[in-house]
Order: C-alpha cells, then sequence, then structure tokens
C-alpha cells in the first residue's frame, strides 16, 4: 500500500512540480513587469476573490465529496449510473458558480471596498476590471473540478496532476502577449485562458473512458443530495475561512502599499513544497482511504503511510527554504522592478511562515482521511477555532509588527488546526500505534538539525566562493548549498533507517532503470 500511494504521489508531484515551475516563472514575470508594487496588488485581491468563490461552491467538494462518492460509483459494472451523476454534478456546478459569477460581476465595487479597504481610491479603481475578468475563470475552473474528481476517482492522475500547470501558462502567455496593452488585465484574462485549457487537457481521457454528457440536473437525486450532505458543513467551514481571507487582505492593505504582493511571493514559496509533497500524497491516498473506510487497520495503514511520506520529504523543504531565504527570493524574482528591499521584505514574510509549513502540510492528509470517512464537520469546526485563533493574534501583532504579525498569525492558525485535528483524528481511530509514526517523525527532525547544520556552514563557506552580488552568483549558491544540505539529510536517513528513505530511494532507482 506504501508504494501504490507512493508510486502516485510521484505521478502528482510531477504535475505539481510542472505547475509549481510554471507558477515560479508567472510570479518571475509578475515581479518583473509590475515589481512589489500596486499592480500586483490589485492582481492578487482580484485572483483571491475568483479563487474564494470558486473554492466556496466547488474547489473544496473536489476532496470532500465528489471523490469519494465517485470512487464508490467507479466499480459499477454498468457506468451509466456514474456518468449520469457526473452530469448532474457537473450542471448544478456550472449553474451555481454561473450565478456567483455574475452577482459577484454586479458587486465588484462593494468587493473590491470590503477586501482592499486600505487601498487608496486610485488603485480600488484599478482592481475593478481584473476582478470583474478573473471571476469569468470560476465557471472553467468548476467544469475543471468535477472532470478531476473522476478522474481521480478512477485513480488516473497524469492529466488533472497537470491541470494546474496549464492554469499557470495561461497566465504567463497573457501577460507576455498582452501586459503592454491591456496592463494589470492582461494577468485576469490569463486566469480565464487558463481555466479554459485545464477543461480542455481534462476531456480527452474522461471520453477515452466513454463518459457521454447528458443535460441532466435532478437535485432528488440520491447521490447528488448526498454529496451536497456532505459539503454542506464544508461550505459553512469556508463561508467562516472567506471571511478570515477578506479580513487578512484587508488588514494588510492597511500595512502599507506592497505588503499583500510580499505575502503572495513569500506564500508562492511555501506552496511549492505543500503541492509537490503534501497535496501529491494526500491526493494519492484519499482515493486508497475511501475505499479501506471500512477496514480501520487498512485506513490506519494507509493514513501511517501517507503521513510518514510527508513529514520525511517536508521536513527538509524547511530546512532548506529557511536557510537559503534570501539567495532564493532573490534568484527567483529579484529582477526588473522588483529590487534588494522587496527581498528583505519578501524574505522577513517567508521566515515567519516556515513555521507553520509542517503543520499545514501533515494537516491537509489529516482533512482527506475524515473526508474519507464522510465526516466533513469536524475539520469544519475545528477550522472555524483556527480562524479565531488567527484573528486573536492578527489583531494583537499587527499594531506593533505590520504585516509579519499577520503572517505569524497564519503560521499560529496553521499549527493550531494541524494539532487539533491530528489529536481528534488520533482518538478516532484509537491511535496509530505500531506503526512507527514517532519514531520516523523523531528521525526526522534529528536529520532535519544535522542538514540545518550543514546547510547554513556551507553557506557561509560557499558565499566566499560564489559570492552574493549577482544571479549567477546565487544560483550557485542555492544549487550548491541546497544539494549539500540534502545529500546530508538523506544520508543521515539512511544511516538511521527510516523506511520511507529506502522506499523513495528503490523508486528512484527504478525509474532510472527503466
Amino acid at each position: 500500500m506504501r508504494e501504490r500511494i507512493a508510486r502516485s504521489a510521484s505521478i502528482i508531484s510531477l504535475g505539481n512540480l510542472a505547475s509549481r515551475l510554471l507558477g515560479l516563472v508567472r510570479d518571475q514575470l509578475i515581479a518583473a513587469i509590475f515589481g512589489r508594487g500596486a499592480a500586483t496588488d490589485v492582481f492578487v485581491v482580484a485572483s483571491q476573490v475568483s479563487t474564494a468563490l470558486y473554492d466556496l461552491l466547488v474547489g473544496n467538494a473536489l476532496s470532500s465529496a465528489l471523490v469519494p462518492v465517485f470512487s464508490e460509483r467507479v466499480g459499477d459494472a454498468d457506468r451509466r449510473r456514474l456518468w449520469r451523476l457526473v452530469s448532474g454534478v457537473l450542471n448544478l456546478a456550472l449553474a451555481v458558480t454561473a450565478v456567483g459569477v455574475a452577482l459577484l460581476v454586479v458587486l465588484a465595487p462593494w468587493v473590491v471596498e470590503i477586501v482592499g479597504g486600505g487601498f487608496s481610491a486610485e488603485v480600488k479603481a484599478l482592481a475593478l476590471g481584473p476582478t470583474r475578468i478573473a471571476l469569468l475563470a470560476v465557471v472553467a475552473m468548476a467544469a475543471a473540478a468535477v472532470f478531476t474528481a473522476v478522474l481521480y476517482a478512477f485513480q488516473e492522475f497524469t492529466f488533472p496532476s497537470f491541470s494546474a500547470a496549464v492554469f499557470n501558462l495561461g497566465i504567463i502567455v497573457s501577460a507576455l502577449l498582452f501586459h503592454d496593452r491591456l496592463e494589470v488585465n492582461s494577468l485576469a484574462l490569463g486566469m480565464a485562458l487558463g481555466a479554459l485549457a485545464q477543461v480542455a487537457l481534462q476531456a480527452p481521457p474522461l471520453l477515452g473512458r466513454r463518459y457521454r454528457y447528458s443535460f441532466h440536473l435532478d437535485l432528488l437525486d440520491p447521490e447528488i443530495r448526498r454529496i451536497l450532505r456532505l459539503y454542506a458543513p464544508v461550505m459553512a467551514g469556508l463561508l467562516v475561512s472567506t471571511v478570515g481571507i477578506i479580513i487578512d487582505r484587508n488588514l494588510a492593505s492597511r500595512t502599507g502599499e506592497g505588503s499583500i504582493a510580499a505575502m503572495n511571493f513569500a506564500t508562492r514559496l511555501i506552496q511549492l513544497p505543500l503541492g509537490l509533497v503534501s497535496t501529491a500524497i494526500a491526493s494519492a491516498t484519499l482515493p486508497i482511504l475511501s475505499q479501506v473506510a471500512g477496514d480501520l487497520e487498512g485506513f490506519k495503514r494507509a493514513l501511517a503511510g501517507g503521513l510518514k511520506l510527508i513529514v520525511f520529504l517536508i521536513l527538509p523543504a524547511t530546512v532548506g527554504l529557511a536557510v537559503l531565504a534570501i539567495p532564493v527570493i532573490a534568484v527567483l524574482f529579484q529582477h526588473g522592478a522588483f529590487r534588494a528591499q522587496d527581498t528583505a521584505v519578501t524574505a522577513s514574510a517567508l521566515l515567519l511562515y516556515l513555521p507553520g509549513l509542517p503543520f499545514a502540510a501533515v494537516d491537509q492528509l489529516f482533512i482527506f482521511a475524515y473526508y474519507a470517512r464522510k465526516n466533513t464537520l469536524t475539520p469544519v469546526l475545528v477550522g472555524v477555532c483556527a480562524i479565531g485563533m488567527y484573528l486573536v493574534t492578527a489583531l494583537a501583532l499587527i499594531g506593533p509588527y505590520g504585516m509579519r504579525g499577520l503572517v505569524v498569525a497564519n503560521s499560529v492558525q496553521w499549527t493550531f488546526h494541524a494539532l487539533v485535528l491530528g489529536f481528534l483524528l488520533w482518538r478516532s481511530v484509537q491511535g496509530l500505534r505500531g506503526l512507527r509514526l514517532f519514531s520516523t517523525t523523531a528521525k526526522a527532525i534529528l536529520a532535519g538539525a544535522v542538514m540545518a547544520m550543514a546547510s547554513y556552514l556551507g553557506v557561509h563557506l560557499l558565499t566566499g566562493v560564489f559570492g552574493s552580488g549577482g544571479l549567477v552568483e546565487q544560483l550557485g549558491l542555492v544549487l550548491a548549498a541546497g544539494s549539500l544540505g540534502l545529500g546530508v539529510y538523506g544520508l543521515a536517513m539512511r544511516a538511521l533507517g527510516v523506511e520511507e528513505a529506502l522506499l523513495i530511494w528503490s523508486l528512484f532507482r527504478r525509474k532510472a532503470q527503466g
């Protein structure tokens, strides 16, 4: 089972790697063209408004309801029942998102006022166009999400895994072609083009499985009603989460121009290991957890296997980003309109996000474990409490620390959610004893500490070799020090006899041998 999860996760990781690399290219392009200024703040707000609507109406239903329910139907001998259900869900998703988009397009001035209350009047006016254009992408994103859920249920991960990559590619192409004429609107247009590309990418494998679309929508269908029941608590929690995001952006807009941009660039770096590790492993594990939900021991083995893989891979990423924060940001973003002072501000945000990264990583699998057992209420209730923790921390720290206080509040929120949800899950499954979860974690922490010392010393020694001035020197420093740290971590984990290290090594060796 561990090998099956690791193999599926490796496919998802490749897609996520492509997505994250193109995401970095996208952000590098935005930084070079627009810098850490008002235009970038505007695009971040516009994209987050559309993303919040998508997550609220469809996106989070993918893992909480669609994949678990679709996974139960893929084994049916008669696929007509499954395809009828898929068409009904697709039609419902398109109808609901179309109404939501139309409403927010009309209410765009009020939306911008709520999210970017600290912006000047000129910046608020600038934000209207990108916000409306980005909202149009949500309808296509909803269709793509339904396609993803079906393919995940079939444990077909390749095409869905690369859908985010084509989304980012749409933004890159649009920015390159149209930024001179459309300015920041070119980025929002790219979101719409990227969403359409996601649908086009995933349609062929569905048609290859003889999917037949039907114009069917029956809200009395027991399966659709079951999906709605599963998703209702999640949606309620997302409403609260959306309010938290709005408050976060509103507060950030009051901490100076460029604060939202700095938080966004730092978050992109946090999302890179989350996408490559946590999202990949959790997405690969979810269908398995859904299928063995009635077998407690099998469920615990699958859960522990996923958790150990996440811990094994996320700790070196956290250490590496902490030690190499400034040179990594300089290499990726310090070009064109993005200056050295912007690198320093972004690095300070990144360092304050990093303590919450390991907790955010395991938290995603905790949430999926609940979804697999058809319990969508518990993660929501814990999420509401976590947002309360965020608000208390943010309001206490924004005065003395500004934007940095908000970043600390986000880390507190991630940590609180993971600890509470993990504790409740541990009690629910009657513990994970005998599965070597704690020993693997302890060994990973020890190896991570050795890696941190080696990387820190490596940076100081290699700075004398490469210098710290230009792009080439910074890139050489990142590659050399990063390779040194990863090598030390890998050797330490193998020396400690961690099974996940041996498993990953055997998978890579098999791939290399063809």
